[in-house]
């Protein structure tokens, strides 16, 4: 069993997406004319992805109506599956090995292919509404010799509804829904976090049932994967559908990143890791976003700041929540005090050496983890140092790391 799982640990996400005959051929180079003429002699009809929109069961029998188009539709992904299947494989592999792993909306099943190799005594389950994609990916399960892989017909709802297995270690759902949504009021799905407004979102019956779906096949210490492409409202939206499920972010594993274009940050690669119960930081949906998209803003490792830049930072955190509060330490602690504060989803950590100017550290609630660490060597691993010390954690982040430390 070991020579086994090793030998599964050896594939990487290139040789395996290459035995596929996905190749890196990129978006604008994919769908030239000939493509669509290979759709059209197979009977498909490009006007159905109008018609019922691209996440459609519709849109499967034009985008995979053949093995050959469905090959040539997923090589414009090319780069996006190689860096997900292994960003997949790590957030994995900081979990006990897995047993049971669920994939909804998995289409042909790309990243359950894979980690079914990766994972060869696991059970992997795709579920897809798009009976000819499902087709597909167990054709390539059987010519692989992937027989730890099961392909099942179901829409989100019917997930959601059914009887499934409900012991999954992890849930994947990767771009299985289009959250490029338009604020509300407007058809612009360009506008940034704090562009949008402050209100509650109504959410789509579809959004709120593949969250829902999510939360029940979760085994009570399971994580959940999200992917997608969206807005900034959609993220919003996925925020909330995600509390409407019980599920709260965990900020330690999540991660988002950015890439310049044309001299301009733009949204790259990331995950969204989520797990039932974990308490919320954020205060709303609205929060959540704002602090998973920060890193726009702060790239790179946590920023400590000027005096000058501090000053600045902190007349931003006038009216912010103080959740961390440490003051009266002896100078061999190495600060008199520590503060840390949180408004929108942003992070201020603030210490203030003995004898020294204030330094500052800023950073989005994904750098959580880096904040804390730096925070519990000021404070002794969470326990008072000294007589003089004065020293409070606040909710929400007093119950958070409970949580974390429990898991």
């Amino acid at each position: 069993m070991k020579e086994n799982m090793e030998a599964g640990r050896q594939l990487s996400p290139a040789d395996f997406l290459a035995e596929l005959g996905i190749q890196n051929v990129g978006f604008e180079d994919t769908f030239m004319p000939k493509y669509w003429k290979l759709i059209r002699d197979a009977g498909g009809n490009r006007g159905d992805l109008d018609k019922y929109g691209p996440f459609s069961p519709q849109a499967g029998n034009v985008f995979f109506i053949t093995e050959e188009v469905a090959k040539r539709s997923l090589s414009a992904e090319y780069e996006w599956f190689l860096s997900s299947l292994g960003s997949l494989e790590n957030a994995i592999g900081d979990l006990p090995t897995p047993s049971r792993i669920a994939d909804m909306g998995g289409g042909v099943g790309i990243a359950s292919l894979y980690l079914a190799r990766v994972y060869p005594d696991c059970h992997v389950t795709v579920y897809d509404h798009s009976p000819g994609q499902l087709e597909i990916g167990s054709k390539w399960a059987r010519r692989s010799g992937t027989q730890n892989i099961e392909f099942a017909e179901a829409s989100y709802k019917e997930v959601a509804e059914g009887r499934e297995r409900l012991d999954n270690n992890v849930v994947l759902f990767l771009r299985g829904l289009d959250l490029r949504m338009p604020a509300p009021g407007t058809r612009d799905t360009s506008l940034d976090i704090k562009q949008c407004p402050h209100s509650r979102p109504q959410l789509s019956q579809e959004l709120e049932n593949a969250l829902g779906a999510m939360s029940r096949l979760l085994s009570p210490q399971g994580i959940g994967i999200v992917a997608a492409t969206w807005s900034a409202w959609g993220l919003v939206n996925l925020f909330e559908a995600c509390r409407h499920a019980g599920l709260g972010v965990d900020w330690q594993q999540s991660y988002f990143s950015t890439e310049e274009r044309d001299g301009k940050l733009v949204p790259g690669d990331g995950l969204i890791v989520v797990r039932r119960g974990i308490p919320h930081l954020g205060k709303d949906s609205y929060e959540d976003a704002q602090g998973y998209v920060c890193p726009l803003i702060f790239r790179g490792e946590p920023e400590t700041l000027s005096q000058e830049e501090l000053e600045s930072q902190l007349s931003d955190f006038i009216d912010a929540d103080q959740i961390l509060f440490a003051e009266g330490m002896s100078p061999s602690d190495g600060a008199e005090g520590v503060r840390l504060m949180q408004k929108d989803g942003i992070l201020l950590l603030v210490s203030s050496e003995a004898g020294q100017d204030c330094a500052g550290m800023i950073r989005s609630l994904t750098g959580i983890g880096e904040i804390l660490e730096l925070a519990q060597a000021y404070l002794d691993d969470w326990q008072d140092g000294g007589e003089v010390l004065t020293f409070k954690i606040k909710e929400p982040l007093r119950s958070y790391i409970d949580f974390c430390k429990q898991e």
